[in-house]
């Protein structure tokens, strides 16, 4: 699905474009230096990428599922209803990783959970645009998530986008050979690697990088010329 640049002009009723974040551990900013839902989490960076035309929400939850019915499902986290509440015009779900242990998956549920919830930010009364955000990599094992249960969950997500038509960002391919942007326990982010999610993040709803990161590229890959 081809992607409408967010503009303010757009909304030029609203003081502000609204954003909602939803998503696990990996949108609260676990392990960052500042912890949950500080200026380290990945939504707090976006935000400053952004400017103040724009303010962006965190409503991540840490260790939660997508799929209802779990002991830690989002559909019954503040989180959700706050989400709600925000009335965002824009909507990012990041929801996966903690439906891959072995204790939780369910493939049929996650895809119709998945369906149910992305159909729950659409239908709301801003009518915001809605994108669904790919798990990223693991490099390692925290017992219950594992490399390979992540690999299994993002197929599973490639069809259900695919299926669905959605607007999609495919953080899994983005994070593929990023292990040095990864905390020690190779399923969380460093600082670095939660302003590495940022920028995507910036780049999907602009449609264009940050201006400070294209011209650290063009300086980066800039040859003198031979005279």
């Amino acid at each position: 699905m081809l992607f409408t640049l967010i503009s303010p002009n757009i909304y030029a009723n609203e003081t502000k474009i609204k954003i909602a974040c939803i998503g696990d551990s990996l949108t609260d900013g676990f392990l960052s230096s500042g912890g949950n839902k500080s200026a380290t989490a990945y939504p707090a960076q976006l935000q400053q990428l952004l400017g103040d035309q724009y303010e962006v929400g965190n409503f991540g939850k840490t260790s939660y599922t997508l799929m209802k019915g779990t002991d830690k499902s989002y559909w019954d986290s503040t989180e959700f209803t706050n989400s709600k509440s925000f009335l965002p015009n824009y909507v990012i779900i990041m929801l996966g990783t903690n439906d891959c242990k072995e204790m939780y998956w369910n493939e049929e549920q996650y895809k119709a959970d998945a369906k149910a919830l992305y159909d729950t930010y659409a239908n709301l009364s801003t009518k915001p645009h809605v994108v669904f955000a790919m798990a990223p990599h693991v490099y390692g094992s925290d017992r219950l998530i594992t490399t390979e249960r992540v690999n299994m969950l993002h197929e599973v997500q490639l069809e259900l986008v695919a299926e669905m038509n959605w607007d999609s960002i495919n953080m899994y391919d983005l994070t593929a050979d990023k292990e040095y942007l990864y905390h020690s326990d190779k399923l969380h982010f460093s600082d670095e690697g939660y302003h590495y999610l940022a920028q995507c993040m910036y780049e999907k709803i602009m449609g264009k990088k940050h201006p400070q990161f294209a011209l650290s590229e063009a300086i980066s890959t800039y040859q003198v010329p031979y005279v």
